[in-house]
C-alpha cells in the first residue's frame, strides 16, 4: 500500500513541478500568494479549469484567476495546509520559487 502512495505521490510531485514551471511568485507571504502563470495568460478556458481546480480545496478561503493579466491571487490558511501533505508540497515550493528583490 504504502508504494501505491509512494508512486502516487511521485507522479503528482511530477506533474506539479511540470506546471510550476511556468509559474512566477510574485508576492508570498504566509496565507497569501500572488502568482504570474503564464499558461492562463489570454487564455480564458485554462483559466476556468484552474479556478474549477482550486475551487476543489476547502484550505483555500478564497482565490481570483485573472485571464487578462495571466496572474493568480490565493490566500488560504495555513494552519490548515498544514494538515494537507499536498498543499504542504506546493506551498513548499512556491517558497522556493520566491525571489525578493
Amino acid at each position: 500500500m504504502n508504494n501505491i502512495l509512494e508512486e502516487l505521490s511521485g507522479s503528482l510531485r511530477k506533474k506539479m513541478l511540470q506546471h510550476v514551471a511556468g509559474v512566477q511568485v510574485l508576492h508570498y507571504i504566509p496565507g497569501r500568494v500572488r502568482i504570474y502563470f503564464r499558461q492562463i495568460y489570454n487564455s480564458p478556458a485554462k483559466a476556468e479549469e484552474l479556478r474549477n481546480y482550486l475551487g476543489g480545496f476547502k484550505e483555500i478561503r478564497s482565490f481570483t484567476v485573472n485571464h487578462q493579466t495571466g496572474t493568480v491571487l490565493i490566500e488560504y490558511s495555513p494552519e490548515a495546509v498544514a494538515g494537507n501533505k499536498f498543499l504542504q508540497e506546493i506551498e513548499k515550493l512556491i517558497v522556493s520559487r520566491y525571489d525578493r528583490r
